[in-house]
This record gives structure tokens, C-alpha cells and sequence, in this order.
């Protein structure tokens, strides 16, 4: 039977390496795809089957505090943040990107929190932004999720959670 309850709605806490990144701009978002190969044969019309020959997981989001640590996130810098005065960070150029933990809580069914984990997870692609008159600075991010090879074949990429608040 239908229960509204399953319907899910709201906002969800981002944590990186354990620590909340603040406020977020437009959700989170998390996409699990797969590429396939078809097994296919002269003597018949259509695929004998399909598998799998590789998935990818990303989550996007986009962090809507404009700190110096979000930042630092953001363009993969592995420079300490200086507190300063003032306090800063350097932009650097460095060939390996920094492996992060990633997590994020919202609401689940039946009154629960859904949260998911992900063991390795790597920022990708670009993330820039602009300072407007009418409109507030964000950092746009994409991660990676990578598999774990020390953990059992289901759970490689993370685990989703659905816990008491």
C-alpha cells in the first residue's frame, strides 16, 4: 500500500572528511550509471545479453559558504590554510587530487534520516564562481566516487543508511 511518509522532501547536511560544509545551493545530487557491452551474434536479432563493463557514482552539490575551507575543497588544493592575519590560502598546482570521505544526511522514510557514506571520493571536472550584484558567490563540485578495494564486492563504493533522527 502507498504511504506518503516514502515520499521524501527536504534538504541534506553535506560532510567532507567529517566536517559539515555549511549551507548547500540546489541539493544534492547522486547518479550511479553503467556502461554495457552486448553480446551479440549473427544467428540471432537481438543482444543474447548485457554486461557490465564499468560504473561510475558521482555526487554533485554545491557548497553555498564561501570559506576558505570550502574552497580549498572545491579547486582540490592540499595547502594548510593559514589563519593569519589575514587568513589564507594558497592556490597551487600539484598532479595528485586529494581523496576525500564523503557523507550526507537527509530526511528518510517513515520519519527516519537516509545517509550515505562513501569510503573514497574525488573532486572532478571544474569549479568556479563569480562575485554579482544580485546574486550570492557558490562553489559548484562533482566527486568521484572510487571503489574500496578492502571491502566486500557490495559495499565497495559506500552504504546508505536509514536511521532513527
Amino acid at each position: 500500500m502507498a504511504d506518503r511518509t516514502n515520499i521524501l522532501v527536504g534538504p541534506a547536511e553535506v560532510f567532507v572528511d567529517g566536517t559539515s560544509v555549511g549551507w548547500t545551493e540546489g541539493g544534492v545530487e547522486v547518479e550511479k550509471s553503467v556502461d554495457t557491452f552486448e553480446k551479440e551474434v549473427d544467428q540471432h536479432f537481438d543482444a543474447l545479453d548485457i554486461v557490465a563493463t564499468k560504473w561510475t557514482l558521482t555526487v554533485r552539490t554545491a557548497f553555498a559558504e564561501a570559506t576558505l575551507e570550502n574552497l580549498k575543497i572545491a579547486w582540490n588544493e592540499t595547502s594548510t590554510i593559514q589563519a593569519g592575519p589575514p587568513k589564507r590560502l594558497g592556490i597551487g598546482l600539484q598532479q595528485e587530487i586529494p581523496e576525500h570521505q564523503l557523507e550526507f544526511v537527509g530526511p528518510g522514510p517513515n520519519g527516519t534520516n537516509r545517509r550515505y557514506r562513501f569510503w573514497r571520493a574525488k573532486l572532478v571536472g571544474s569549479s568556479g564562481h563569480g562575485y554579482k550584484k544580485d546574486d550570492k558567490v557558490i562553489f559548484p563540485v562533482e566527486f568521484r566516487v572510487l571503489p574500496d578495494e578492502n571491502k566486500t564486492e557490495d559495499e565497495r563504493y559506500g552504504e546508505v543508511l536509514d536511521e532513527q533522527p
